[in-house]
């Protein structure tokens, strides 16, 4: 073994080469030592890395097999690092979380990939001139790649809205135009806290665009899509279908602290089908301003 120095740290090292007969494998360096999170964003030039903060102890392989490709591996247990992330991997610097990460060091467009406690797996793509796009996969990884918009999908137990919001416009969004916006493709939530409320068994899809959201949703007792404005003027609700059995259950529900004095915006709602079991009572559309309490 030797030791080197890296990003102002010194780190211990082993070389390792297999053979086949006569010819020579993969070529496997191994690094272990300390790792700032701000010398891995500054190296990466990956402003999303902002959420890490703090110092930790990592593992870390460079292979390079005979062909060609070399690749950077690595894992920590995070502890030291902060992680200003939704719940649940909202992390401490005492914590422990298992972290996992790989990317190709070929130059040109390349992709890091990094899984959390195998529950949460990010990929990003990175291009020449920095990130053009990437996804998050809650509970699997995305194999989907979509240019220019950052994906999320997959299956979580409970999703806060304004947890996540807040998320998506402090690290996913710049506000430039012609800036990564975020999708939401068929993701499940158990439950979904929203305006005050919480909503069970909900498949949840959606695009931002630059001044907007667009959901659709899939409930037991609703279907549709809804538009909320950034600035939340107002909210457009186009229903095909409302079990009003379902809808009466969710307003009557306690949601405590949840609820509170929140203020909701104006409101337009369209509904297709209304029904009541398996009674149809046709179509409706009508307009709601919040008194002050939700």
């Amino acid at each position: 073994g030797f030791s080197g120095e890296l990003w102002g740290e010194t780190l211990a090292a082993t070389v390792r080469q297999a053979r086949d007969g006569e010819q020579l494998g993969e070529l496997d360096i191994a690094v272990t030592g300390p790792l700032a999170a701000d010398s891995l964003r500054e190296w990466l030039d990956l402003d999303l890395l902002r959420l890490a903060q703090g110092e930790t102890t990592a593992k870390m392989h460079i292979r390079v097999p005979p062909g060609g490709g070399a690749r950077l591996e690595g894992s920590s247990n995070l502890e030291g690092v902060a992680l200003d992330l939704p719940s649940p991997w909202h992390k401490r610097p005492e914590e422990s979380r298992q972290l996992y990460f790989e990317m190709p060091l070929a130059a040109g467009d390349r992709t890091l990939r990094l899984s959390l406690d195998h529950t949460a797996f990010l990929a990003i793509n990175l291009g020449e001139d920095g990130v053009t796009g990437g996804n998050i996969g809650f509970g699997t990884p995305l194999g989907l790649q979509t240019e220019g918009r950052f994906l999320l999908g997959g299956k979580l137990d409970y999703l806060g809205w304004d947890e996540w919001n807040a998320f998506v416009e402090r690290y996913l969004s710049d506000g430039r135009p012609g800036a990564i916006l975020t999708s939401i493709r068929e993701l499940q939530v158990g439950t979904l806290a929203i305006f005050g409320r919480e909503l069970e068994d909900v498949v949840l899809s959606g695009a931002e665009t630059e001044d907007s959201w667009r959901f659709q949703f899939t409930t037991d007792w609703a279907a549709g899509e809804l538009l909320v404005p950034d600035d939340l003027s107002r909210l457009d609700i186009e229903l095909e279908r409302l079990d009003t059995a379902g809808f009466v259950a969710v307003l009557q529900a306690d949601t405590g602290a949840l609820a509170g004095d929140t203020a909701m915006p104006p409101v337009a709602v369209s509904i297709a089908s209304l029904r009541e079991g398996e009674d149809e009572w046709g179509n409706l559309s009508f307009s709601l301003r919040s008194s002050g309490r939700v």
